[in-house]
């Protein structure tokens, strides 16, 4: 368990979301997205949330539109008082060069950028802060065109920065060292404990939005500041006995993963062999490599009254 201070707690924990992540992907190419933790200050469940990945590989602009947009009102919204974000970053890398070939690599990267850049370091970074401390850590990813990639050792890279990940700046958010104060002053202020959903205005018109996607629904909540994003997802067994066993062998997972609801039968047939799963995509994606079965057609009102349920349990 670590004994350090909150911050480092937070990037301890995030390293270890990224390390899991990593674990999970099965293709040379895989990736994911970048995302941000954020931390109740009364101690509640921290807060997931994906960030836009074509924004904060982009301008400056886009990167303060994220900030303004939507991390900061996460923080109200959650009242968050530490944050982490997640990210893939691309660094020039002079490690055992020449100053000669530095020189170089570095006039390249000025007249072509670091895209396609022969010296490229792909790595991924953890930065976790609050009102005060800001620390970031740093581990490269190795790739091959066979294999899934790897993640390498851990850095601490707040007291280390110097040429060898050229173009990284630790003390910054995705780059841009001014976003800093804007998220300062939003955990400053922060009230500390995240704002209480009130489950009767999810009956309002556009509150919740249910869209069939390829393998079921995509459910958009609409009831705070940051848009709520879940999965529905149904499975069928051969019969009643193997679903009433992949259930309850979702014992375990819906313990610990609170943005995840489970559901046997369905609500025409609740003798049905079919488990219905709502909620954040880790987790329903969890759940569904648990279980197994096959894919099963559920109908919108159906998802909408599981929603239903799955909001009223967050009350």
């Amino acid at each position: 368990m670590s004994t350090g201070s909150p911050v480092r707690q937070l990037a301890e924990q995030a390293r270890g979301v990224v390390d899991k992540a990593m674990r999970s992907l099965q293709g040379p190419f895989d990736d994911f997205g970048p995302f941000i933790v954020a931390v109740p200050g009364d101690g509640s469940q921290p807060r997931l949330v994906d960030l836009p990945n074509e924004l904060l590989t982009g301008e400056a602009a886009g990167k303060a539109d994220v900030v303004q947009g939507l991390v900061r009102p996460l923080i109200v919204e959650t009242g968050a008082k530490r944050i982490a974000w997640v990210g893939t970053v691309f660094t020039l890398d002079l490690e055992g060069k020449s100053e000669a070939e530095a020189n170089e690599a570095i006039r390249r990267l000025m007249a072509s950028g670091i895209a396609d850049h022969p010296d490229r370091r792909e790595s991924v970074i953890v930065n976790a802060m609050d009102a005060e401390t800001v620390e970031t850590w740093v581990a490269r990813v190795g790739r091959t065109a066979i294999a899934p990639p790897t993640l390498g050792q851990w850095e601490d890279f707040g007291e280390h920065a110097d040429r060898r990940l050229l173009g990284l700046e630790a003390q910054s958010f995705y780059g841009e060292a001014e976003l800093l104060e804007p998220l300062r002053a939003a955990l400053r202020e922060s009230p500390a404990q995240p704002r209480t959903l009130a489950t009767e205005s999810w009956n309002e018109p556009g509150r919740v939005v249910v869209e069939l996607d390829a393998d079921g629904f995509v459910i958009t909540l609409h009831g705070g500041a940051v848009p709520i994003g879940w999965l529905a997802r149904a499975r069928t067994f051969p019969t009643l006995e193997a679903a009433r066993g992949q259930y309850d062998a979702l014992g375990p997972l819906m313990d610990s993963a609170e943005d995840l609801g489970a559901w046997r039968g369905l609500p025409s047939d609740h003798e049905a062999p079919v488990i219905v799963v709502v909620g954040a995509q880790p987790s329903v994606d969890r759940a569904l490599e648990s279980i197994g079965g096959e894919p099963h057609t559920v109908g919108e009102a159906d998802v909408r009254f599981f929603v239903g349920r799955r909001l009223a349990r967050m009350a």
